[in-house]
């Protein structure tokens, strides 16, 4: 595949280049040295959250992926349209995996036959052994993300830059343009490459006839404009979406020693800052070395590594998520200027023996010492969210089949689910409920990594506010606080005027309700409960009633419905009577407040206000989920005589209604 993008490459083809004793064993053992690094295992570590999401999203319809990355993902939708794809093939986390570790190989070979063809097979070779054995190339070839792809393309667009460059063929020009059109796709770092690159290209360009060299010029920034322009949409769209509060506001300082931690994790993952300047060494000698060449290539690989750190620099880049994955894209030109280095540094080796043995050594050092981060059975390589595979696996014994589960975010409950599904388990979740007449209802909150949610920044905090636990069961990255809750009686309304209230609170809204079904609560905005997922869920109030006379009932409700076609009603009946529909309200409709007045003149003993949702999969949302899109938050009740509510009306008033 690579000598038909490359028709003169002749990367492993017999040629004054490729004479090299041991040039084709070298590239086959690192070869198979990648591959085990990056298959090895592969279905074994748990999905962190990022790589959920994507199979999340992908399940639903194409209009839905779109909403995603319109409104809060940060991507384009081309890998989620790929996982869509693929997932016809199995969910597995191998099957979902496999594209992009297949790609990490294949990248290893590209920049062989790229290097090889435009360098030297000792700059080949070296560059491979790095790539081969970059503990980043390895995390993001093995997980449900874009990078390792990215990574491939780069690789293959760099190919047909140089091509060009050497042969000022259109074809190779077109390739080029086709590259980078599938490469921004995936994702907006696209733009910094095409930036440095065409700074490149307007570097190396032939030169011979001027009239042509500026129509080619032309036509790479033409297809430059069309890759920005088939994602532009979705960028601008999001980018209108992103607060300000998203930038860390950091000096430029501050910003300087973000950017050049993330740029020593692309050299050497792992947090050893001594590893990442030895590493950063030979590349910065790299750099130079490619500048004296004053060859295409030379030109190219450094443009290639130094223009998008300048972009960043120059931007002052202090994005909250900013993350060194989103920099993986520098390794492509970084194990190029490093192949460089050592091939000329390292004369006394030969470079077939000198790559096997860093190759070897590294992908040993991978899988001995640095197992547990990438190949063993629960690996906590990403420390920002907890693991779902585990999760799932081990939550069930400590969840009971009875009362409510709260998670301390819809994060960790969506993820939760992915895997409990496939476990046979999910549904445990789905199903909670609290029935009426219980004195006792169980309420279990699941912490996740050490957090607590909106609830309180720690286990003290969270404590403090709702008091000691029946029991605390800890498991891989979680724990479970049982909380045994008394049902407080029904409110007596014995004397008017009465009033009581309830919101979610997570252990005064399953001691208020007197039932509860489907439904869960949300840490986000100080509490709020909604459907555990997808579907229906509610929950009823009731007061008790020996006050006579007739009566006027106010009830006033706070929500948020902010997903299409969610639905959200309130109900309410006196006694056994047949309920009365107070209020539907059809999604989205943002953050609510709203109330019903009832009158009643006839003698009653119980008032029933039941609260009904149904959550619509329509509305993307970042959770993997659309639990946050519908909640309940508060409710006021206030029953008043209702000779003196008349009395208190001014003329011309209405007498009762929404």
């Amino acid at each position: 595949m690579l000598e038909r993008i490359f028709p003169r490459a002749g990367a492993l083809h017999p040629g004054p280049a490729g004479t090299e004793p041991g040039l084709r064993a070298a590239f086959w053992l690192m070869l198979a040295v990648a591959v085990v690094l990056r298959f090895y295992h592969l279905d074994t570590p748990s999905m962190w959250l990022d790589e959920i999401l994507v199979p999340m999203a992908a399940r639903h319809p194409v209009s839905y992926i779109f909403d995603l990355v319109t409104t809060s993902e940060v991507h384009p939708p081309t890998f989620y349209l790929l996982v869509k794809l693929l997932m016809a093939c199995g969910v597995s986390d191998f099957a979902l995996r496999f594209v992009p570790a297949a790609l990490g190989v294949g990248s290893v070979a590209a920049i062989f036959v790229v290097a090889r063809r435009h360098l030297s097979p000792a700059a080949a070779l070296y560059a491979m052994a790095f790539l081969a054995a970059s503990p980043l190339h390895i995390y993001i070839s093995r997980v449900v993300r874009m990078y390792s792809i990215l990574i491939f393309l780069f690789i293959l667009s760099t190919g047909c830059l140089l091509a060009y460059a050497q042969s000022a063929s259109r074809r190779d020009l077109w390739r080029f343009i086709a590259c980078n059109i599938a490469l921004t796709s995936l994702h907006y770092v696209g733009f910094m490459i095409l930036a440095a690159q065409f700074a490149a290209l307007c570097w190396v360009a032939p030169r011979q006839d001027s009239r042509r060299r500026w129509q080619d010029l032309g036509l790479a920034l033409a297809g430059s404009a069309l890759a920005v322009g088939l994602v532009l949409p979705f960028f601008i769209s999001r980018l209108l979406r992103t607060h300000r509060e998203q930038f860390m506001g950091y000096s430029y300082l501050e910003a300087l020693g973000n950017i050049a931690a993330k740029l020593g994790q692309v050299l050497w993952l792992f947090p050893q800052w001594p590893v990442q300047v030895l590493v950063a060494l030979p590349i910065v000698a790299g750099v130079v070395l490619a500048v004296r060449l004053k060859t295409a290539a030379g030109r190219v690989f450094a443009c290639l590594a130094v223009l998008p750190v300048v972009f960043l620099i120059l931007a002052k880049y202090d994005y909250y998520a900013f993350n060194v994955w989103h920099l993986s894209f520098l390794l492509a030109p970084v194990s190029v200027l490093f192949g460089l280095s050592a091939a000329r540094f390292v004369p006394k080796v030969p470079p077939a023996l000198g790559a096997v043995v860093l190759a070897g050594g590294l992908g040993a050092f991978m899988l001995g010492p640095r197992f547990a981060d990438f190949y063993a059975f629960d690996t906590t390589i990403m420390p920002f969210f907890t693991l779902s595979k585990p999760l799932a696996r081990n939550l069930p014994a400590l969840l009971g089949q009875d009362g409510a589960v709260v998670f301390c975010d819809v994060c960790t409950l969506n993820g939760y689910y992915w895997y409990a599904d496939q476990f046979g388990s999910g549904d445990r979740l789905r199903q909670q409920a609290v029935a009426s007449g219980e004195a006792t209802r169980t309420v279990r909150f699941v912490s996740g990594s050490g957090s607590f949610g909106d609830y309180a920044k720690g286990e003290g905090a969270f404590l403090a506010r709702f008091g000691q636990p029946a029991s605390v069961e800890k498991t891989f990255q979680a724990a479970v606080y049982r909380f045994e809750v008394p049902k407080t009686p029904l409110p007596a309304v014995r004397t008017l005027p009465y009033a009581a209230t309830t919101d979610a609170d997570l252990l005064r809204f399953y001691a208020t309700v007197d039932s509860a079904w489907g439904l869960t609560l949300d840490t986000n905005w100080g509490g709020a409960a909604g459907p555990a997922d997808t579907g229906e869920a509610g929950f009823e109030y009731v007061v008790e009633n020996s006050a006579p006379g007739p009566q006027l009932v106010v009830c006033h409700q706070a929500f948020i419905n902010t997903g299409r076609e969610n639905r959200y009603v309130v109900r309410y009946r006196f006694d056994d009577e047949p309920f009365v529909d107070a209020a539907r309200i059809v999604g989205p409709t943002g953050e609510v407040d709203m109330g019903f007045v009832a009158e009643r003149r006839e003698p009653y003993s119980r008032l029933t206000v039941r609260v009904e949702m149904a959550l619509a999969p329509y509305t993307a949302d970042f959770a993997g989920g659309n639990q946050s899109t519908l909640g309940f938050r508060r409710m006021d009740l206030r029953i008043v005589p209702l000779a003196e509510a008349a009395a208190a009306k001014e003329p011309g008033q209405a007498g009762a209604g929404l």
